[in-house]
């Protein structure tokens, strides 16, 4: 009987052990934080978004100092802010104080859109429209003469919207072109035109597919010529075409390199040997 009794007192003990601990637990997953954490991640040296903005956001969802963690749908929360389109991704979670956590990753854009129209609009490498915000601009390429600033584009207009940031997101990525770049024209036909920072000519790229050859050709008739004659002598460059630039000479003359001269340049930029060449020609030249 003895051992029945104590057995019983061990249970009552051992159950209320268990139900203290599971109150206390969700009384600390209840618990009011002290603060809200906010952490923004993205280029440094934009300021589309800043904490103040953020905090304001959340304030209207209920997420303050000072909420419980069971009063806050998380996931609708995470959701409403990913609509704003300078909000690319957002994570809400309580640390272990209970306090708010809320990680931003910004959108960043890649290129200014400027439209037919008038109106202009930033895109980002996933091809999202970003609104401008008042007193803030960014260095990135300008685009000029797209066919549409509404907010639901048409398919032609979508896919040259595609091949705006095909373009824009080569450029950005480079240093030594993304400096280089002063202004991308959309033409009539709608491909493409450069105009350099440095010197009068225009550079016709085409469309927005090989890039990388195109860019390439571009860089080596730099290197290899117009470092001798000069940037204002020609009015036209153009390296649409395999393994050739054609170039136009201020009043109308053209000057051609074609594939020898072209590869061999690039080889010699890069000290290569010249069977190598024909290799290389489609990879991006390391530029110093």
């Amino acid at each position: 009987m003895k051992k029945k009794i104590i057995f019983i007192l061990w249970f009552v003990f051992a159950v209320l052990l268990i139900g203290f601990l599971f109150v206390g637990r969700s009384a600390r997953q209840n618990a009011a934080g002290e603060e809200v954490k906010i952490n923004i991640e993205g280029n440094n040296s934009l300021i589309f978004l800043d904490e103040k903005n953020i905090a304001r956001i959340l304030k209207q969802y209920g997420i303050v100092k000072g909420v419980e963690t069971k009063k806050i749908d998380l996931a609708h929360v995470e959701h409403m802010l990913e609509k704003n389109p300078w909000i690319r991704h957002a994570k809400i979670y309580f640390d272990n104080d209970n306090n708010p956590c809320v990680s931003i990753e910004e959108s960043e854009p890649i290129a200014r859109v400027f439209a037919l129209d008038g109106n202009s609009f930033y895109i980002d490498s996933a091809c999202r429209k970003l609104p401008l915000r008042e007193n803030v601009v960014t260095r990135v390429p300008v685009v000029t003469s797209f066919t549409s600033s509404n907010s639901k584009l048409s398919v032609p207009d979508s896919l040259l919207l595609r091949s705006v940031r095909n373009v824009s997101n080569f450029i950005v990525k480079d240093t030594f072109w993304n400096a280089f770049v002063g202004q991308v024209n959309i033409t009539p036909d709608k491909n493409f035109e450069v105009v350099p920072i440095v010197g009068d000519a225009i550079v016709k790229i085409g469309n927005s597919d090989s890039l990388v050859a195109k860019f390439n050709r571009l860089y080596s008739f730099y290197k290899g010529s117009l470092l001798k004659t000069g940037f204002g002598k020609y009015e036209t460059i153009d390296v649409r075409y395999n393994n050739q630039v054609v170039a136009t000479l201020k009043g109308g003359a053209k000057a051609q390199a074609k594939d020898t001269t072209t590869l061999k340049a690039i080889a010699a930029i890069r000290g290569l040997p010249q069977n190598t060449v024909a290799e290389e020609s489609n990879k991006t030249i390391k530029r110093p």
